[in-house]
């Protein structure tokens, strides 16, 4: 198999990419509830923006332009990984379930986020040194984009695939 022109890898690309869109709007209505419930403070999606934004704007864009930056960043990191994910999923014959693979995901993407790549470049302190509430919140919200993005990427790819796309 030919990765690079096999129409079903496409597909499932596709069907991930739309279903990880989906699954990061689920996952932020559970991170906005949070956020207002005082567990989760500043957003870590805009913590990333911010610190892109200003190391390319010198610290001078409005916040209307970091709301539409916290907003790309969100939902390109949500479609990109869901669509890897997808496609992955694909290749190892599309184990079930899908929730509980797909919530086993977004566990172990949290892990690898939060744990080691946002410490890392700093943008956020480790998981038990972070703020109380954060950490379980972001670990909950993980499993439930995870969670529907492979059930909704599942469906949306037997679409696909019946439309002949």
């Amino acid at each position: 198999m030919d990765l690079r022109t096999d129409p079903s890898i496409v597909r499932e690309l596709v069907a991930g990419a739309i279903a990880g869109t989906v699954a990061t709007v689920a996952m932020s209505t559970l991170m906005l509830t949070a956020q207002r419930a005082g567990l989760l403070g500043e957003q870590p999606p805009r913590k990333l923006s911010d610190a892109v934004l200003d190391a390319v704007a010198d610290g001078r864009a409005d916040e209307r332009t970091r709301r539409i930056g916290t907003s790309i960043v969100h939902l390109g990191i949500g479609a990109t990984a869901a669509a890897v994910h997808q496609a992955g999923r694909h290749l190892a014959g599309r184990p079930r379930p899908a929730a509980i693979w797909g919530g086993g995901f977004g566990a172990v993407f949290w892990a690898l986020n939060y744990g080691f790549v946002a410490p890392a470049v700093g943008i956020m302190p480790p998981p038990d040194r972070d703020r109380p509430g954060r950490a379980p919140v972001m670990l909950a919200a993980n499993v439930v984009w995870g969670a529907v993005s492979a059930v909704v990427g599942d469906r949306l790819a037997r679409i696909l695939a019946r439309s002949g796309s």
